[in-house]
């Protein structure tokens, strides 16, 4: 959004791929979208981009509009992190009332643990895995296919044809594998959470949020 200039007040949105997708008037009353004077390497979509600025109108509206305009509101300082900054459990106990809206989001990011082993053992490319895949795709497979840890060991060993159980470096890092393997979190994985809080009444309803990656 540009803050100063010929251009004060107008913001642009942007997609996945950097392009503007659309933009708007901050500074009017009732912003609505445009898709005219996007430049060029823009890719205009105005039904996106006016559900992206449905999106910032809700949220302003429910701040209360202490704000006069939407330009106002873009302008405020960011609090970083999803609930106010505040962790789940923080955020749980904060509220006076039984039940309070909180953002969780919809996977987390890759801890790299397939890349860490590939470089550590050197692990080379396979017949089996498909040309269109890299190596970690195929480890992270494999990571989809174990129930625990040591079965997701024991995978990588039968399909390499090593030993890393009695590896030095496997020791030495072994507590290290093992976190970053269960702090692997997908968008399945936090589903499945979801829904099962939702069957037994912790949580009341819940929606999803595919363009922010959160469920609200």
């Amino acid at each position: 959004m540009h803050l100063t200039g010929g251009l004060n007040g107008w913001a642009y949105i942007n997609n996945s791929n950097g392009n503007a997708i659309g933009r708007f008037y901050a500074n009017f009353i009732l912003p609505v979208a445009f898709i005219n004077g996007l430049g060029p390497n823009s890719e205009p979509d105005l039904i996106r981009s006016q559900q992206v600025l449905d999106f910032l109108i809700e949220e302003w509206e429910e701040s209360g509009k202490a704000e006069p305009l939407l330009f106002n509101f873009l302008k405020k300082e960011i609090i970083k992190g999803l609930n106010n900054g505040l962790s789940l459990v923080e955020y749980f106990e904060k509220p006076e009332t039984d039940s309070f809206w909180f953002d969780v989001p919809s996977s987390f990011n890759n801890n790299n643990l397939e890349n860490r082993l590939v470089n550590d053992f050197n692990l080379s490319i396979l017949p089996i895995i498909d040309a269109k895949k890299t190596i970690e795709e195929f480890i992270n497979t494999l990571i989809k296919y174990s129930p625990n840890f040591e079965d997701f060991i024991l995978r990588i060993e039968e399909q390499w044809d090593i030993n890393i159980t009695t590896n030095l470096i496997y020791i030495q890092n072994r507590d290290e594998y093992r976190a970053m393997y269960y702090s692997e979190i997908n968008s399945a994985d936090v589903s499945k959470m979801i829904y099962r809080l939702y069957s037994i009444g912790l949580i009341k309803d819940y929606t999803i949020d595919y363009n922010l990656g959160i469920y609200p």
